[in-house]
C-alpha cells in the first residue's frame, strides 16, 4: 500500500506541475483576418530593387488598393478580394477597362511578397511565373 501511495503522490505532483507550467504558457495567438491591411512600400519588382525617392506605397484596406507615390499623389485605386482557402491564398484586383489581376501573395517574416498576373483573368501558374512585388510596412515617423 505504501508503493501505490508514494505513486499516487508522484503523479499529483506532476499534474500539479503541468497545470502550473500551463497556467505560464502565453495566450495563444491566431493570425489576423486581413494580414494585408496597412501601409506598404514597394522594394523591389522581380530583381531589381525601387530607388527609394521613387517608391510607390500600396494602401491596404478592408476593400482597395490605394497606391500613391511618395508624395501622397494617388496613382491607382482599385477593388479587391482575398480567397484564403486557395494554397497559395490569392489575391483578385479589378482594375477598369482590364481582366481582372489574379495573383498570389505570402507574408515572410515583414516582408508581402505577390505575384499578380497583368490582364490575363488567370492566376499564375508557380512563383516563377513572373515577377515577384516585394513590399515592407511603411516605417513609422
Amino acid at each position: 500500500m505504501g508503493h501505490a501511495l508514494r505513486i499516487f503522490t508522484v503523479l499529483l505532483l506532476a499534474g500539479t506541475l503541468v497545470a502550473r507550467a500551463e497556467d505560464r504558457k502565453p495566450a495563444a495567438t491566431t493570425k489576423p483576418a486581413r494580414p494585408l491591411l496597412g501601409r506598404w512600400e514597394v522594394v523591389s519588382i522581380g530583381k531589381k530593387q525601387v530607388p527609394h525617392e521613387f517608391t510607390p506605397i500600396w494602401t491596404i484596406d478592408n476593400e482597395h488598393v490605394t497606391v500613391t507615390d511618395r508624395a501622397g499623389a494617388q496613382i491607382s485605386r482599385n477593388a479587391y478580394t482575398i480567397d484564403r482557402s486557395k494554397g497559395p491564398p490569392q489575391l483578385v484586383m479589378k482594375v477598369e477597362g482590364e481582366k481582372d489581376r489574379i495573383g498570389w501573395y505570402r507574408l515572410n517574416d515583414k516582408e508581402l511578397q505577390l505575384l499578380l498576373t497583368i490582364n490575363t483573368g488567370n492566376p499564375p501558374k508557380s512563383w516563377d511565373d513572373g515577377s515577384i512585388i516585394v513590399l515592407r510596412p511603411v516605417p513609422t515617423e
